[in-house]
């Protein structure tokens, strides 16, 4: 699978799946979440109440209404686990339900950057790694997206850094 790192908001991604970071309590108070919420056609809270709880490295899939096929909703808030278990975990799980699905491609922000206080270098390369040891069946494209500039050319900059044939680097 082809990881390719882009500047766009993820609502203008083009993927079959959008992954969108929640708190365990479902609220979509990230600025991903709520450029997704705002711009949908659809109450994606209102489907996300049919999830009673969820703990840190859930993901919950709502459907993508307008935007995508599907939006997979990845906690990463701490738990049990650390911080950086959250993010691979939602990673891996956003990655098989997406497969499952028969999504061909998914879109993530760098999830656990935000509220979970992840610093970024490590989120980019948390997602990377993960993408690049999973074996999908359907997933043909990961997108690692960057609205702002500065966060972009980071992520391009921790990806080219790193000596595997994982990135795409002629991301937009």
């Amino acid at each position: 699978m082809e990881l390719s790192v882009h500047q766009v908001d993820i609502v203008e991604s083009g993927s079959d799946a959008l992954v969108s970071p929640i708190g365990k309590n479902l609220g979509m108070t990230s600025q991903v979440a709520k450029q997704i919420k705002r711009v949908c056609s659809g109450d994606i809270y209102e489907n996300l109440q049919r999830y009673k709880s969820v703990n840190g490295g859930d993901v919950a899939v709502s459907p993508g209404y307008n935007l995508a096929a599907y939006i997979l909703h990845a906690v990463t808030s701490p738990n049990q686990q650390t911080r950086a278990q959250n993010v691979r975990t939602s990673t891996t799980r956003a990655l098989e339900l997406a497969d499952d699905l028969g999504c061909e491609t998914i879109s993530f922000p760098v999830i656990g950057t935000g509220a979970a206080k992840l610093p970024f270098d490590a989120g980019v390369k948390i997602i990377g790694e993960t993408v690049e040891a999973y074996q999908p069946d359907n997933l043909t494209v990961a997108r690692l997206v960057c609205k702002d500039k500065e966060k972009f050319q980071s992520a391009k900059a921790i990806c080219d850094d790193v000596d595997t044939a994982w990135v795409n680097r002629t991301g937009v």
